[in-house]
């Protein structure tokens, strides 16, 4: 994937809707591939073989959260790395 790109999204949803956009979440990682869209932007995400979950919860007076937090290496940059050598000597 060349260069930087950001995709943001926040709204309020019923748990049904959020639960249909967690399983198009979950489906598409499954298949190797997330796509996010919006009226003006869209992003494509290709998850690498090995996934990092990050799981935070907080619950403070009447507001509490519940963070997901997804992240991998792009395998292009695995086959960058992973095809070079090194030779050391003394």
């Amino acid at each position: 994937m060349s260069g930087n790109k950001r995709f943001e999204f926040e709204s309020f949803q019923d748990p049904a809707t959020l639960r249909e956009q967690l399983a198009s979440i979950l489906d598409g990682l499954a298949k190797g591939q997330v796509r996010l869209a919006t009226e003006d932007q869209e992003i494509v995400l290709t998850p690498g073989p090995l996934l990092k979950v990050s799981v935070k919860a907080k619950r403070k007076e009447d507001e509490s959260r519940l963070s997901v937090k997804i992240s991998w290496k792009d395998a292009k940059r695995d086959e960058e790395t992973t095809g070079k050598s090194i030779t050391i000597r003394s």
